[in-house]
């Protein structure tokens, strides 16, 4: 089984599931040789599951039709994909009179994630194509969860916190945002410091001056809230022209901002490597209006 059949085969076996544990999920992953995080990761941006790590829990969630943008005849098919689910769309499509094609062929993504399911339909035929299938339709899905983003703001991702200095920590670089574990600190110094905590657990902790230290509780929100040189290079920018959201992959977006981002075109970010141990994801197609929600979500007005 190549890497693209192993993520296909792991979006199959977690619709089949519906729920269960993460547990089961790394056992899954696994199986097929797949990096449980990763996957876990990259599933949760398609929209096809959600995980909550804390509780030991994953859901798929349920089929959806939603629009792409800037495409007004192309549907993509996210949430829980069963076995056998486009081949009973595909076959709708043949008996039914809706102007609607299902393609059996799914859009391979490179082995990067499970293939992309397109739906070719008349926008007025898509929500007829839903009620006959059981299948739910959320128009606009990329735009209206942006709209609903929440800021990235300190009093708003964090509490106050102090931690445990017996645990190994480290600050974390302002430019490459990893750990100095070759470098020495001291404990009170302000800036963004990891700490490895019990069993697994990563927490990121911030210090802004002589304030108390605070926990982020989303840690992919952690390098959006530290100090940076003003000469630094941004973490994300949006390009208009191409529709691109370019991020530095050693920050990954937020779960939800990187869910906003993919729907909009239903595939995974392409990795472009520009120098040894630098490079960045690009999302395609992205909506300028998603951009800008996503932007101003992360990016504290000065």
């Amino acid at each position: 089984m190549n890497v693209q059949d192993a993520h296909d085969a792991l979006l199959t076996w977690c619709s089949e599931a519906g729920s269960g544990t993460t547990e089961e999920f790394r056992r899954s992953c696994r199986h097929l040789n797949l990096a449980p995080a990763r996957s876990a990761r990259i599933l949760s941006a398609l929209g096809h599951a959600e995980f909550a790590w804390e509780r030991g829990r994953f859901a798929a969630a349920p089929p959806t039709l939603t629009t792409v943008p800037g495409l007004p005849g192309r549907m993509l098919l996210t949430g829980a994909r069963p076995y056998g689910l486009i081949s009973e769309l595909a076959e709708l499509a043949v008996r039914s009179s809706l102007d609607i094609e299902v393609s059996r062929d799914l859009c391979h993504q490179f082995g990067r994630g499970p293939s992309t399911a397109f739906i070719d339909a008349d926008a007025s035929d898509a929500p007829l194509l839903c009620e006959q299938t059981g299948i739910r339709f959320a128009p606009s899905a990329s735009e209206r969860l942006a709209e609903a983003l929440p800021p990235i703001r300190l009093n708003r991702t964090t509490v106050a916190h102090r931690p445990d200095t017996r645990f190994p920590h480290a600050l974390i670089d302002p430019h490459t945002f990893q750990p100095r574990w070759d470098e020495t600190a001291a404990d009170g110094q302000e800036g963004l410091w990891l700490y490895r905590t019990w069993g697994r657990r990563r927490h990121m902790v911030l210090r802004v001056g002589d304030e108390e230290p605070r926990l982020v509780l989303d840690s992919d929100a952690a390098v959006y809230l530290m100090s940076r040189p003003p000469d630094s290079d941004p973490i994300v920018e949006y390009r208009r022209a191409h529709r691109l959201l370019i991020v530095n992959t050693a920050a990954p977006l937020p779960t939800l901002h990187a869910r906003c981002a993919c729907l909009c075109s239903g595939r995974v970010p392409i990795r472009r490597d520009v120098a040894p141990g630098v490079a960045y994801d690009h999302y395609v197609n992205v909506d300028p209006r998603v951009a800008t929600h996503i932007l101003h979500s992360l990016v504290a007005p000065r």
